[in-house]
């Protein structure tokens, strides 16, 4: 059992900095941020559970990215709120993915 978790909260909409997509799906050198962010962590902390906090409404349009991208680097999804203010962990929601 891993004694150490990542929790990366992105639950931002983007709308301060006027994208049509929230910043975590921006593209960035070729990829999404998140999926920068996802993949450092796992560097870094290969032996870590990687939890990814998700408004209930980005949740399959990340699965969309990750399956267009082949991006398979291990982590599980947590809906959050719609706002990175109003995220919270719902235990009940988490779903692996790979």
């Amino acid at each position: 059992m891993n004694r150490i978790a990542v929790i990366i909260v992105a639950g931002g909409s983007g709308s301060r900095m006027g994208a049509e997509v929230p910043k975590q799906f921006l593209v960035l050198d070729g990829l999404p941020i998140l999926m920068h962010t996802i993949r450092r962590f796992a560097e870094t902390l290969a032996d870590a559970r990687t939890i990814v906090v998700l408004p209930a409404a980005h949740i399959g349009y990340w699965r969309n990215l990750c399956r267009e991208y082949a991006f398979t680097t291990p982590h599980e999804v947590c809906e959050g709120g719609a706002l990175t203010s109003g995220a919270s962990l719902r235990t009940a929601s988490v779903s692996r993915m790979r």
